[in-house]
């Protein structure tokens, strides 16, 4: 009996699903860096994560988010 709960339970990673950073604040946190010229890691804590922001900033004008906004 107990083996047959094996299959309701798929092993997990150990990783913990965290939300996707919101559109508009990450662009805001890109837009933050961009003007005053601070590093990315002198991000403040308030925003969003450095690499994050790195990975849109880098992502959007290559599947067209860029043109839309």
């Amino acid at each position: 009996m107990i083996g047959s709960n094996r299959a309701l339970h798929p092993k997990t990673t150990g990783r913990a699903w965290t939300p996707r950073a919101d559109d508009r604040q990450t662009l805001n946190d890109i837009l933050y860096v961009l003007n005053t010229g601070c590093a990315w890691a002198d991000l403040p804590r308030r925003y969003s994560s450095p690499s994050t922001c790195w990975r849109r900033l880098n992502q959007w004008p290559q599947d067209g988010t860029w043109e839309t906004v």
